[in-house]
């Protein structure tokens, strides 16, 4: 790699990361303000498990967390797909730190927040 490209690449990718940061925090504002409508952030988490183990992880989430609108063990790049609802990203957020990646068995997890609810 040209070191003169590093920096600008760098740059780049630091801008869309402050760029996405912002985003979030617009969309947590514009979801908080309209609770009372009774809408709800909306986040897809895909989540790698040790092998042989999607199954029983979506179930103890299922159980477990009550944000989970739905939850399948799924083949391809992730072995588990979870969709949560919920009012705020805070919410969202201790639910994928606190429960999802504490679970022995999840490697890791990829989340997705929805934009905007059609």
């Amino acid at each position: 790699m040209n070191s003169h490209i590093y920096p600008k690449k760098m740059n780049n990718y630091a801008r869309l990361i402050k760029d996405a940061a912002q985003c979030l925090v617009n969309s947590n504002k514009t979801q908080t303000s309209n609770l009372k409508g009774g809408k709800q952030m909306k986040a897809y988490i895909l989540i790698s498990t040790k092998p042989g183990t999607s199954l029983e992880v979506v179930k103890r989430i299922k159980d477990k967390v009550k944000e989970v609108v739905a939850a399948d063990a799924i083949f391809g790049r992730y072995d588990a797909i979870l969709i949560l609802e919920a009012p705020a990203l805070e919410n969202i957020n201790q639910v994928v730190y606190r429960i999802i990646e504490k679970d022995p068995n999840v490697i890791r997890t990829e989340t997705s927040i929805v934009l905007e609810i059609i």
